[in-house]
């Protein structure tokens, strides 16, 4: 049997087409994005991120296994770290000045001085913050509605630790729905990490591409980043193949079902994300 992950992948693959060519990850690609830009899509980044832990803190708490528990927590313990080292990069950026290299083959003098205030106001593309807020929201939805079921179900019962609930308990659903609206965004950033570090090091043979660029590839090109987004995936395989065994339901509705109201969505968000990335103003507006 195909995995359910790599059914819901082949059905958003135009989606993902469509996200590499997006001019923000071509110029990622090229070694050429402008640091400051960069620095914008980081300070977005590290809002999502912060509500995705949450996320994967009711998933944890939900967890029936010792496999999901430990899945679950190394996943919240590598966002958290994540999380940390965006902060001390965005921390460092707010000193009085820094200087930003726009790429490793300018000259020395070739550099952007911020103030704390210039840094402050960075003008970060509307569209950029919409679609973060999209997906928060859809990700918000899914934890309420599985925070609802829960609560239906410890309503039955004397307590949600005692009470012993079958396999095809409503809120069983919900919280494959929640993890399927959070697979897509590991799933995309791991795809892009592989993809994206081969496009480098070719272009690395005919000239050096920037550090800022590189290291943000081999972020999600990482051995760890890959194993993690792999993990989650199996994840979501386990829950849907559990939920079919016990609930009956035809496989092809419920991967419908899953990627109608979880997968997709969040595919489109993510698109959206870098499409939006595009608008995003470099050094340079900021010398005007």
């Amino acid at each position: 049997m195909v995995r359910v992950s790599a059914r819901l992948w082949e059905r958003n693959v135009a989606t993902v087409a469509q996200v590499l060519q997006t001019e923000w990850l071509t110029e990622i690609a090229r070694g050429t994005l402008d640091t400051v830009r960069i620095e914008q899509f980081l300070a977005v980044d590290e809002k999502f991120l912060a509500s995705y832990w949450r996320c994967l803190g009711l998933l944890c708490y939900t967890a029936e296994t010792e496999w999901e528990r430990a899945l679950l927590s190394g996943q919240s313990q590598a966002i958290f770290a994540e999380l940390d080292s965006i902060g001390a990069l965005r921390r460092a950026a707010q000193k009085p000045t820094r200087a930003w290299p726009l790429s490793e083959t300018a000259s020395n003098e070739t550099e952007t001085t911020l103030s704390v205030n210039e840094w402050r106001s960075l003008p970060v593309s509307q569209g950029l913050l919409e679609a973060c807020d999209g997906y928060l929201r859809l990700l918000f939805d899914a934890s309420r509605a599985l925070l609802g079921a829960l609560a239906h179900a410890s309503s039955s019962a004397n307590s949600l630790e005692n009470a012993s609930f079958s396999s095809s308990a409503p809120w069983r659903r919900e919280r494959m729905l929640l993890v399927a609206a959070l697979v897509p965004c590991m799933s995309l950033y791991a795809y892009l990490g592989r993809t994206l570090a081969s496009a480098q090091t070719i272009l690395e043979a005919d000239a050096p591409v920037n550090a800022v660029c590189k290291e943000w590839v081999e972020t999600y090109r990482s051995a760890d980043f890959q194993q993690r987004s792999e993990r989650l995936e199996q994840l979501l395989d386990s829950c849907f193949e559990e939920w079919c065994s016990a609930t009956g339901d035809a496989e092809d509705e419920v991967v419908t079902l899953l990627d109608t109201l979880a997968y997709a969505p969040a595919m489109r968000f993510e698109k959206a994300l870098f499409e939006a990335a595009n608008q995003l103003e470099g050094s340079s507006a900021l010398s005007r």
